[in-house]
C-alpha cells in the first residue's frame, strides 16, 4: 500500500511545477523493496523515470518483484497493483495508463499464478486480474490477450511432472535490465550486476519452470499435488473471467466483418472443442473448469450449443486417459511375461490368455487372483517356483490396482468438471442422471477438499434449479447423501 501511495504521489506532481535543480543536475527518485515488502526510496535511478513520469512508466518497475522469494514482497506488490487498478486508487483513470502495460501485465500475472504456492497471493492475483480485465478498454485488452489464449490453456493443462517449455508455450521472460535483486542497483550509466533470474524462479536465459514452482518438487507427492491443483484452479478462474471478454467482437469492427467470417465466440468454441476431443484427462478437466467459470462470471455469455452437446457426449464416454498410457503399457508387458511364465511351468492356462491379446485392467486382476488360485490348485509346484510366481503375482496385482485407482480418480475429476459446467450453464438435459452421478461420485470419492467442495456447490445449484421440475430428483439426492453419512 505504501508502494502504491508512493507511485501515486510521483504522478500527482504537477507538470507545471518547476523541478529543483542543484549544481546543474536534476534530482530523481527511485525505489526498491526490502524483505518485509516495504518501500525504500533511494537517490538515483534510471533517467527515464522522472518525478512527473506517468504510471505507465513507473508500474513496470514492479514486475521483477512479482517473483521475489519473499511472500511479503509479492503481497506488497500485488496490494499496490490492486490499489492502483481500483477506482480512485490512482491519480489517473485506469483506462488511460493501463493499455500499454496489458501485454506484459496479463502474462506476468498469469505466469505467477501458475507458479504460486501461497493461497493469499493467489487470491490477490485474481483480484488484480479482475480489476484489470474489467477496467481496461476492450480493444487493447483483446489485442493483448487473444494471441496468448491458446498457449495459456496449454500451460493450464501442462503435466506437473514435466518442465515447461518456455519457448513453445510463449513464457514471458523479463529482460536482464529488469532484475529482481532487491539490493544491487546500477549507478547512472554503470554496468548492471546481479542474478539472472526471472520471476517465478526461472533463469532469464533458460532454466527450469514447473507448475507450482520448481521449489515444490521437494515437497511430498500429496502436498505437491495440492499446490499444483490450487494453481490450476485459480488459473482456470482467471481464464474463465477473461473468456467473457475475448468472445466479444473488437470495438469498431462489428459492422465491418462480413457474416461469413468466424465470430469471436465461434473461434473460442473451436478452441475448447479441440481440447474436449482429446483423450487427456487434464485437457478435458481444465477446459471444463475454464468454461464453468466463464458462464458463471458472465451471465450474458453466448456459449454455442455445439459446446454443450460435446460435453454431454463426453459424459457418456468411457475411455482410458492418455495419462494412463505409460502405466497401462507396462502393465500389458508384465502381464504377457506372467502368462509366458505360467505356460513355461506347465500350468493349464485358458487359451484366451494369448500374448497378443490386450487385457483390460479388470482382466489382469482376474488373472492374478481367481485364475491363478485355480491353476496352483491343479498343479503341484516346487516351493521355489511357487514362491517366484507368487512374488510376480503380487507385483502385477499391485500395479493393476494402482492403475485402476488412478483411472477412477481421473474419471471422477473429469466427469465432475464436465457436470459442473452443465449445471452452471443452466441448460440441463432431459435426463439428469449423467449430470447428477458424477457430482455424487465426486462428493463420495474425491480426495481433494478443493474439488469436493466445488462439486458440492454444483450439486446445490442443480438441486435449486430442479425444485419445480417434475419429477424432482432432489428427494433421491438427499437420501443418497444421507446414506453417505452412515
Amino acid at each position: 500500500m505504501l508502494l502504491a501511495a508512493l507511485l501515486s504521489h510521483f504522478t500527482q506532481v504537477s507538470r507545471s511545477e518547476s523541478v529543483a535543480v542543484q549544481d546543474g543536475e536534476e534530482r530523481t527518485m527511485a525505489g526498491t523493496v526490502d524483505d518485509d515488502g516495504a518501500v525504500v526510496p533511494v537517490p538515483g535511478g534510471n533517467g527515464d523515470c522522472t518525478a512527473d513520469a506517468p504510471l505507465a512508466q513507473w508500474v513496470p518497475r514492479l514486475w521483477p518483484f512479482l517473483g521475489h522469494n519473499s511472500v511479503a514482497v509479492r503481497l506488497s506488490v500485488l496490494r499496490s497493483l490492486l490499489i492502483l487498478t481500483s477506482d480512485g486508487g490512482a491519480p489517473q483513470p485506469l483506462n488511460e495508463w493501463i493499455p500499454p502495460l496489458l501485454p506484459c501485465m496479463l502474462r506476468l500475472l498469469y505466469q505467477r499464478c501458475l507458479l504460486e504456492t501461497s493461497t493469499e497471493v493467489l487470491n490477490l492475483i485474481y483480484q488484480v486480474w479482475e480489476k484489470v480485465v474489467r477496467g481496461a478498454p476492450l480493444g487493447p485488452l483483446l489485442t493483448a490477450a487473444c494471441p496468448h489464449m491458446s498457449s495459456w490453456l496449454c500451460l493450464l493443462m501442462h503435466p506437473a511432472h514435466l518442465q515447461v517449455d518456455v519457448v513453445a508455450l510463449q513464457w514471458l521472460v523479463l529482460p536482464p535490465n529488469l532484475k529482481p535483486d532487491k539490493r544491487i542497483r546500477r549507478a547512472p550509466g554503470g554496468p548492471q550486476e546481479g542474478p539472472t533470474a526471472a520471476p517465478g524462479g526461472g533463469p532469464l536465459l533458460g532454466g527450469e519452470v514447473y507448475l507450482a514452482g520448481a521449489e515444490s518438487l521437494n515437497e511430498s507427492p500429496a502436498e505437491r499435488e495440492l499446490l499444483v491443483l490450487r494453481c490450476r484452479c485459480t488459473a482456470a478462474k482467471l481464464l474463465g473471467l477473461l473468456s467473457g471478454l475475448v468472445t466479444q467482437p473488437m470495438p469498431g469492427l462489428e459492422a465491418v466483418v462480413p457474416p461469413v467470417v468466424e465470430s469471436p465466440v465461434e473461434s473460442y468454441a473451436r478452441l475448447v472443442l479441440f481440447h474436449l476431443a482429446s483423450k487427456s484427462a487434464l485437457q478435458r478437466m481444465m477446459t471444463a473448469a475454464v468454461m464453468a467459470h466463464w458462464v458463471t462470471l458472465h451471465p450474458d455469455h453466448l456459449c454455442p450449443a455445439s459446446v454443450r452437446d460435446r460435453v454431454l457426449e463426453c459424459l457418456g464416454e468411457t475411455l482410458y486417459f492418455d495419462e494412463m498410457a505409460s502405466g497401462f503399457t507396462r502393465l500389458q508387458q508384465d502381464a504377457r511375461d506372467f502368462i509366458a511364465l505360467l505356460r513355461h511351468f506347465g500350468l493349464p492356462l485358458d487359451p484366451h490368455f494369448q500374448p497378443t491379446v490386450v487385457l483390460t485392467v479388470d482382466q489382469v486382476i482376474d488373472l492374478v487372483t481367481t485364475v491363478f488360485q485355480g491353476l496352483v490348485q491343479q498343479v503341484r509346484l516346487k516351493p521355489k517356483v511357487a514362491e517366484s510366481l507368487e512374488e510376480k503375482r503380487r507385483g502385477l496385482l499391485k500395479a493393476a490396482q494402482q492403475i485402476q485407482r488412478d483411472q477412477v480418480t481421473l474419471s471422477t475429476r473429469v466427469q465432475s468438471s464436465l457436470a459442473t459446467f452443465l449445471v452452471r450453464l443452466q441448460r440441463l438435459p432431459d435426463k439428469l442422471n449423467p449430470v447428477i452421478r458424477p457430482l455424487m461420485e465426486s462428493i463420495r470419492r474425491e480426495e481433494s477438499p478443493l474439488l469436493q467442495e466445488d462439486s458440492a456447490h454444483s450439486l446445490v445449484r442443480l438441486m435449486d434449479s430442479c425444485v419445480e421440475r417434475v419429477p424432482c430428483p432432489n428427494g433421491k439426492i438427499v437420501r443418497n447423501l444421507l446414506a453417505y453419512l452412515c
